[in-house]
């Protein structure tokens, strides 16, 4: 089965936090996810697909249900730093296949909000990105 021509992605958001020791890490999952929505002009009510990483607090399912959403598909694959990329392309597989029709990805966390080794670079950042995709219906 080709994906060719059969989702798009609608939105993006970037989280301008960068050092956020007073947000939790949910709550920046669900920031950049208003963010993302809002910049492809939908609504949590669009999505029924859900990817984030195994390391979102409670996991994919407590994510969605923090966030309020309904999905009728999820996908966790947790592969370190590139795994939003890689749900990337399971949303786009699984809108091709009608497991969902719009999904919405997160990435959230805060690697160096907490104390950091003596040798480490002494830069504070925390990554954030979301991107929501959607089908043929719903192009940018």
């Amino acid at each position: 089965m080709s994906i060719k021509g059969k989702a798009y992605l609608a939105g993006i958001y970037e989280h301008p936090t960068r050092h956020a020791p007073d947000k939790s890490t949910a709550q920046l999952h669900a920031e950049v996810a208003k963010g993302a929505l809002e910049d492809a002009g939908l609504t949590k009510a669009d999505i029924d697909g859900y990817f984030c990483a195994g390391d979102a607090p409670g996991g994919v399912m407590a994510m969605a249900d923090y966030m309020g959403l309904k999905v009728r598909h999820f996908d966790s694959t947790d592969t370190g730093g590139c795994s939003y990329l890689v749900h990337l392309g399971h949303a786009a597989e699984a809108i091709a296949a009608g497991r969902c029709s719009i999904a919405l990805i997160t990435l959230a966390g805060k690697p160096r909000t907490g104390a950091m080794p003596p040798r480490a670079i002494t830069r504070n950042t925390t990554s954030m990105r979301c991107c929501a995709t959607s089908s043929p219906s719903r192009t940018c």
